[in-house]
């Protein structure tokens, strides 16, 4: 018998070893999820009875106002609240500790709010043209702008 064939017969001697010595065994069970709950509460309910709510990127769901979210697990999370009369998304980052409720006010704007989602209008900003003249986007109105962002480097 050659040397290695010893020792790889030595190395299944001892890996027979550790597999009956309990190591690599698969674990019992799965460690219990901690979750906690939402309370999500528009302060203006004569006007908002009722709000699209959306919790990380799962899709946004119509509740009422206020509305009661439970089971949600620990950790930290995007919540975006939002009507059909008020598009304009209220954004809050928080954190869901387990086994309590966290409580969001907010108050939802029913006007055009400046801001970077679909259906808002744009901040008024100044630029200086090809040209070098000023334009401030707020002398375009009422003319629909295209907004075209690039980045040369």
């Amino acid at each position: 018998m050659k040397r290695t064939d010893h020792l790889r017969t030595a190395g299944y001697a001892v890996l027979l070893l550790i597999l009956s010595a309990g190591c690599g065994k698969v674990p019992s069970g799965l460690p219990d999820i901690q979750t906690g709950d939402l309370m999500i509460t528009a302060r203006d309910t004569s006007v908002t009875d009722s709000m699209f709510v959306q919790l990380d990127y799962d899709p946004a769901i119509f509740r009422e106002n206020p509305c009661f979210i439970g089971d949600v697990v620990a950790g930290f999370h995007r919540l975006y609240v939002f009507t059909e009369a008020a598009p304009g998304s209220v954004f809050s980052a928080l954190e869901v500790t387990h086994q309590e409720t966290t409580f969001v006010e907010f108050t939802l704007n029913t006007g055009p709010v400046p801001g970077a989602f679909v259906g808002n209008i744009a901040p008024d900003f100044l630029v200086q043209d090809v040209n070098g003249g000023a334009v401030r986007l707020s002398d375009l109105q009422p003319d629909v702008v295209l907004l075209l962002f690039i980045e040369y480097t």
